[in-house]
């Protein structure tokens, strides 16, 4: 009893928030040594490996290379804004000035229940958050990206963007948080039970209707019509029983030149989708001219590997 009672007078004495503020800057010191080592190594890497030369010229490698530094460059100024932004919301207290703002807002019209004026906070604090962020996210999109050929997007398109993720993300943190308080408070002693299988079933039921009812309203998913690359991927899929049920293309040339694709579903029911800039007008891969002039293929090698990802197998690669 005595060595438990010394455990808890110790843990109460403890300042979690001075611990709290130590560990994340901590964490963004090594984040930042290991960040800062891929840049030496990037920065110092001034010319494609042979295994490099395979993939790309020496042009595009150079454009590449250039591209990484920025970003790298970018990231570590924004990491560090960021890290000082944490210290300072919590040092001085900007949270619970927050949720004052919030009570008062809510006075204002007539209201006082816990439920709204916790909406009301989140909401606040998100708009906040989203302007004070604004400029950052300017900067990567309208600069680096522009300077680098990636970027799409026009200055209207991009805020129609940003307006329209800020409403539905709070829309959605709304809809879970709502219940999540009224269970902390009705929960008693096993609030903590109740509220994470409410959270589990709130997000598994995300993952299903994510892909089907949120993401169209911010890019159109189109079936990959019958093609070549149609029939290799659907065989590669049945070669390695990967439960492929739907192929998707996305429209992310509207944002982006990068390229990208994924799979998303559960169990039996998988999908994936490609990004309309890895194929050209004829539904082929866009892989790029070999020495000869000719269009690149995938070899059998290749494929495989592909195979691999798609069916997490343990090969040697």
């Amino acid at each position: 009893m005595g060595f438990l009672g010394a455990i808890g007078d110790v843990l109460e004495n403890v300042n979690y928030m001075y611990c709290s503020l130590a560990f994340v800057s901590a964490e963004f010191l090594f984040d930042t040594y290991l960040i800062w080592r891929q840049r030496r190594i990037v920065k110092g890497t001034q010319f494609p490996t042979e295994d490099v030369k395979k993939l790309m010229d020496k042009d595009t490698y150079a454009k590449s290379r250039l591209y990484s530094l920025e970003k790298i460059n970018f990231g570590i100024v924004h990491d560090i804004y960021s890290v000082l932004e944490t210290l300072g919301v919590t040092l001085l207290f900007v949270t619970p000035l927050l949720w004052e703002v919030a009570g008062k807002t809510i006075q204002y019209f007539g209201y006082s229940h816990e439920l709204i004026q916790s909406n009301v906070f989140l909401w606040q604090s998100s708009v906040l958050m989203g302007v004070i962020h604004l400029p950052w996210s300017l900067y990567r999109t309208f600069v680096i990206e522009e300077r680098h050929g990636f970027n799409k997007m026009t200055l209207g398109f991009y805020f129609k963007d940003t307006v329209k993720k800020l409403l539905l993300s709070n829309v959605i943190t709304s809809l879970i948080m709502t219940p999540l308080i009224y269970l902390i408070q009705w929960g008693g002693d096993y609030f903590f039970v109740y509220a994470w299988g409410l959270v589990f079933a709130f997000t598994i039921l995300f993952f299903f209707v994510y892909m089907d009812f949120i993401a169209p309203l911010f890019d159109t998913y189109t079936p990959v019509p019958e093609s070549p690359l149609r029939t290799a991927i659907e065989e590669l899929a049945s070669s390695i029983n990967f439960p492929l049920t739907k192929l998707y293309i996305v429209d992310g040339s509207k944002r982006s030149n990068h390229s990208n694709a994924f799979f998303y579903g559960f169990f039996k029911n998988k999908r994936i989708v490609l990004f309309d800039t890895l194929l050209d007008e004829t539904c082929d891969p866009l892989l790029g001219l070999d020495e000869e002039g000719n269009k690149r293929q995938f070899p059998s090698e290749e494929r495989k590997k592909k195979g691999c990802l798609l069916s997490n197998c343990p090969c040697n690669y």
